[in-house]
């Protein structure tokens, strides 16, 4: 059973290391934005660790559709997305970013820095959310859902199809607040949608935290101790 947990999905030998292999389906990577997308095999073994809640990814969206922030800026935040993506995605340009070495588990670790650059896109993003267009949110809901269902399209067995629904709900009651907010901000100042965002945005990173500890059990060591 271990064997089989923690077989190694890349295939990142010598001979391969100047390849142009592909680590995985180009999409399957997406799958790993949405609540609980892990178990142990996906820990050591997976793909890259890059959830950082609903929230970030929908404003990225919005980030890119936004014509209000300079495109230059866009293009930039794109190429290094890109970047990094092609570097998952891709088993030489992996193996580069590791230092030139073949990894042995865990093995993009720096999937981190992909996940700030998405934080980072998101956080600026914020800064224009009272004056959206509303358009642009219909487009980014529209881009979401259409690109959930071609991800989706083939099952992940690390993560589950209620877990997707129950993001999508979280992030409906933060589309509802910033509609609110955007309609009669006097009444729905900034400050409370704020409070309203982090407030959901805790309960999404809780959720994260308890499913995927809940799957990560192999360890054999208990919750407190992961």
């Amino acid at each position: 059973f271990r064997r089989v947990l923690f077989r190694s999905r890349l295939d990142q030998s010598i001979a391969n290391a100047i390849s142009l292999k592909e680590n995985m389906p180009f999409l399957d990577m997406f799958s790993k934005l949405f609540t609980g997308a892990n178990t142990t095999g996906e820990l050591v073994n997976g793909l890259a660790n890059i959830f950082v809640g609903i929230l970030p990814v929908f404003l990225v969206i919005i980030f890119f559709l936004n014509k209000k922030i300079a495109k230059p800026r866009r293009i930039a935040a794109a190429v290094l997305l890109g970047f990094y993506l092609i570097s998952f995605y891709i088993v030489v340009f992996n193996i580069l970013m590791h230092g030139g070495t073949v990894t042995n588990w865990f093995n993009y670790r720096d999937s981190f820095i992909f996940s700030c650059l998405l934080l980072l896109i998101a956080a600026e993003e914020w800064q224009h959310i009272s004056d959206e267009p509303k358009e642009n949110f219909k487009k980014a809901a529209i881009i979401m859902v259409a690109g959930t269902l071609v991800v989706f399209s083939k099952q992940f067995s690390y993560v589950s199809g209620g877990m997707v629904l129950v993001d999508f709900a979280i992030l409906a009651v933060m589309f509802l607040a910033l509609r609110m907010h955007q309609k009669n901000p006097d009444k729905n100042p900034k400050r409370i949608v704020a409070l309203v965002m982090l407030v959901l945005m805790s309960v999404n990173l809780f959720l994260n935290y308890y499913i995927s500890t809940k799957n990560i059990m192999e360890w054999e060591t208990r919750e407190s101790e992961y």
